[in-house]
This record gives structure tokens, C-alpha cells and sequence, in this order.
């Protein structure tokens, strides 16, 4: 019969240690403590497994004290601090100080959030490791799911961006996102309310509605203008503007952003009144940004502006260290603990380039087989959707000249090489198939998928 875990929790309201205790109960045993001196008592009289510690308790000592004498005595010991929304600053030094991880206390009654990060502190507890940091997070609605040094190494530099203007590059779904508001929460200051982060994908802003999405308009300003309304820059002041898909903005409206990045000065669509925000632009692109600049197609000043810092994410077929942490955080959070998977399964994952959407296409894969499997014990190959299965079938008969393609390769670059080849096909496929619709069925991509390569590469289809 395994031992039931301990779990302490400290925590001056009683609700809260009520509530924890309540989530937490039918799988382990929860002891309470309201203050720094009953907190430290038990924990010298109990075997604890886990500590759940608030960051501010009503007492002389807090509870960054509680964690830093925690760790004096064990190290090992996995502790998840409780915060309020406006702690991010805070929050960062404990993770500095060895906290494993937080939740916000409003996010409490949701009890998956609660249960995945309790049982990723004790899921190598078995081949004596206490700890497996898989995730890696600043916002659980944006996980940042690694262990690769490459990851950690990205994480580890962003300490030094301060408050400057960032790039960050990296194929679709690489998760430049969590990278971005991983930036917004360690340039957050103290205060009443957490640092603002706003979010606009720029493939969606219009010349002809820039100032209006932008920096606002006035009541009346143009047709549907029923009301004043702020503008993106004024939501994200003092805080974070979030522009997603940078390259996809248009000359004009690059034109309109360069302006307020020299000024920090706007005016609201049909109103006089000169406005400031001193708004952060975190960008993003899913294209090299410079390769853009000299062909053209993206402003060298607005570049300039933006480059203050740069983060290239690697794709996931570069860092395969982390495809297994991934997939068991989202196995957990799809399926529940309860649930394993095939040696074939990692196999298959492994071998898989996610040269559609990384970690975001691995997500979805996951989601898919924890639907498939959902009567069964463990996920095997057959649960996968047949787009991966069918990739991974033996490919004997397709005849390839691997000599003169490792020549070509070696020539002018992988990625050039398979830009060209995917041009090519889908140009001889379009000849034969006028309809995105039509395509998109024989060659088993959605019609998103498919519309995005042939936006790509330029090539017009019904």
C-alpha cells in the first residue's frame, strides 16, 4: 500500500486553506498552518512532500521567508507559491529563491491547474527525483514546456531585456506567445494591478482602420463610431503592446507605428487631442524580419526600432529533448494522470518533424489521440490521426536520388531546398486541382493549412 503523500499548506485566510484543503483531500493528506512559526513546526514534525506557501501572510515573516528556511532544510522540496494578480514581480524572485512553481489564488477552484502542477512535483518520485521541471512558466495560461538548454538558455538571457523593445522570431507554434508574456511578467513592476499585456495579430490590421484599431476614434468619427473608444496603444500603457505577425502589417500602417514609436504621441480617429502611451512593442514574426528589410517588404527604420532585442526560438525538430515533456504535460492536461502511452508512440513523436505547427501541431496530435483513446488504458500508434501515422509508413517505393539531393542540399541550404521542393509540388498539384477545397481533401491538409503554403508561395487558386 503506497504512503499518502503530505501537503502543507500555509496561508493566513482560512478560506483559502479550506479550499485547498477540500481540492486536495482525496488524494493526499493536508496539513494547515496559518503563520511562519506553525508552518515551520509541522514541517520539522512531518514528513511533508509538498509545501503550498502564500507569498504575503499577516505575520513578521512572509511567506518568501517560508520558502527560503524551507529550502535551508530540504533542498528537494517542491514548493508552489499563492499569489494575487498583482505579484508578478514578486513571483519571479521566488522562482530565483527555488519555488517550483504558483497559482493565482483566483485560480484555485480550478482544480486541473492545482493537480498538474502538484503531480509534475511528484511524477520521478519513483526513480528518487522529487522534481522534473518540465514546465516552465510565468503564466500558466502560457506555458513554456521544456528542458532543453536551448530553452533554458532563451529564458535565461531574457533577464537582461528589460524594459526594450523586442523581436522574437520562430516558425508557426513555435510558442513565441509564452515567450512574450514570459517578457511582460519579468518587466512588471509592483503595484495595484498586474503590468497590461495586449494582443493584436497584425495580418488583421487594415490601412483603412489603423488609427482606429491602433489609437482609437471619437464617437462619430466614421460610419458605426456609436462611441469613444481607446485604441490598443492607450490599453497597453504602461505596459506591453503585443503585435503578432509583424510582417503581415501593411506599409502604411508600419508607417503609422514608426511615427508613435518616435513620438509615443497619437491622436484618436477624428479627435485634435494630442494622446501619450509609453506602451512596450514586443513583435513577432514567424519570417526572418531582415531578409524582409532587404527585399523591401518591411521598413530598415521600424526594424531599427524594434530590434532592441532580438530572441530566435528554435523549431521543435531542433530541440527534440523537449518533444517529451510536452507531450506528457498535455497528455495530463487532455486526458488526466491515469493515462500512459506506447514506446512506439514517443517513437513516432520523435521521428516526426512538426514542420506544420511544432509545438502548437503536438498539442493538437495530443488532443486528438486523448479523444481516440478515451475508453482505453494507454495510447498506442493507431490512435494518432492517419496524417502522422501515414508519414511514418514505409516509403520504399517513392524513388529518390538521395545523392544528387544531398549534393543540392549542401549547395544552397536545407530550408531552401525544401522551400523549393514544396513550391514545386504544389504548383504541379494545383494543375491538377483548381479548388482549395478539392486539394485540400486529396492531399489531406485543412483548407487553412493549405491556403497558408500557397499564400507562401505565391500560387493563385480558385
Amino acid at each position: 500500500m503506497n504512503k499518502v503523500k503530505i501537503i502543507l499548506i500555509v496561508d493566513d485566510d482560512f478560506i483559502i486553506r479550506k479550499t485547498v484543503k477540500t481540492l486536495l483531500n482525496s488524494n493526499y493528506y493536508v496539513m494547515e498552518a496559518e503563520n511562519y512559526q506553525q508552518a515551520m513546526d509541522l514541517f520539522n514534525k512531518n514528513d511533508i512532500a509538498l509545501a503550498i506557501v502564500d507569498i504575503y501572510l499577516e505575520d513578521s515573516k512572509t511567506g518568501m521567508d517560508v520558502l527560503a528556511d524551507l529550502k535551508k532544510v530540504n533542498k528537494t522540496l517542491p514548493v508552489i507559491m499563492l499569489s494575487n494578480a498583482s505579484d508578478s514581480e514578486t513571483i519571479v524572485k521566488c522562482i530565483k529563491l527555488g519555488a517550483y512553481d504558483y497559482i493565482l489564488k483566483q485560480n484555485l477552484t480550478n482544480y486541473d491547474d492545482l493537480s498538474i502542477k502538484i503531480h509534475n512535483c511528484f511524477k520521478k518520485e519513483k526513480d528518487n527525483l522529487i522534481i522534473e521541471e518540465f514546465e516552465r512558466t510565468i503564466d500558466s495560461n502560457y506555458p513554456i514546456i521544456f528542458s532543453s538548454k536551448a530553452m533554458q538558455q532563451i529564458l535565461d538571457d531574457m533577464q537582461t531585456a528589460g524594459e526594450m523593445n523586442i523581436i522574437i522570431e520562430g516558425e508557426t507554434g513555435v510558442g513565441k506567445t509564452p515567450i512574450a508574456k514570459h517578457a511582460n511578467t519579468l518587466a512588471s513592476t509592483k503595484g495595484n494591478s498586474p503590468r497590461p499585456f495586449v494582443r493584436i495579430n497584425c495580418a488583421g490590421l487594415s490601412s483603412q482602420r489603423i488609427q482606429a484599431d491602433l489609437f482609437g476614434h471619437k464617437k462619430g468619427s466614421f460610419t458605426g463610431a456609436i462611441s469613444d473608444n481607446k485604441g490598443l496603444v492607450e490599453l497597453a500603457k504602461d505596459g506591453d503592446l503585443f503585435l503578432d505577425e509583424i510582417a503581415d502589417m501593411d506599409p502604411f500602417c508600419q508607417a503609422e507605428l514608426l511615427t508613435f514609436l518616435d513620438s509615443g504621441e497619437y491622436r484618436r480617429l477624428g479627435d485634435p487631442v494630442v494622446r501619450h502611451s509609453n506602451c512596450r512593442i514586443i513583435a513577432a514574426s514567424n519570417a526572418n524580419l531582415k531578409n524582409k528589410v532587404e527585399q523591401g517588404l518591411f521598413r530598415k527604420d521600424l526594424y531599427s526600432r524594434l530590434s532592441q532585442y532580438k530572441i530566435k526560438i528554435p523549431s521543435l525538430r531542433e530541440r527534440k529533448e523537449d518533444i517529451k515533456p510536452i507531450l506528457e504535460y498535455y497528455i495530463n492536461k487532455f486526458c488526466g494522470f491515469n493515462k500512459t502511452y506506447s514506446q512506439e508512440v514517443m517513437d513516432l513523436c520523435m521521428r516526426h518533424d512538426w514542420m506544420e505547427g511544432n509545438v502548437r501541431e503536438l498539442r493538437d496530435a495530443v488532443q486528438y489521440m486523448c479523444s481516440k483513446s478515451k475508453d482505453d488504458k494507454e495510447i498506442v500508434v493507431s490512435h494518432f490521426n492517419h496524417n502522422y501515422y501515414s508519414q511514418d509508413s514505409d516509403i520504399g517505393e517513392v524513388n529518390i536520388d538521395v545523392n544528387n539531393m544531398k549534393k543540392t542540399i549542401m549547395e544552397i541550404g536545407y530550408d531552401t531546398y525544401i522551400s523549393n521542393l514544396e513550391k514545386i509540388v504544389l504548383a504541379g498539384l494545383v494543375n491538377e486541382e483548381k479548388s482549395i477545397r478539392g486539394l485540400s481533401k486529396k492531399v489531406q491538409l485543412t483548407d487553412m493549412t493549405l491556403g497558408r503554403k500557397l499564400k507562401k508561395y505565391n500560387i493563385a487558386i480558385d
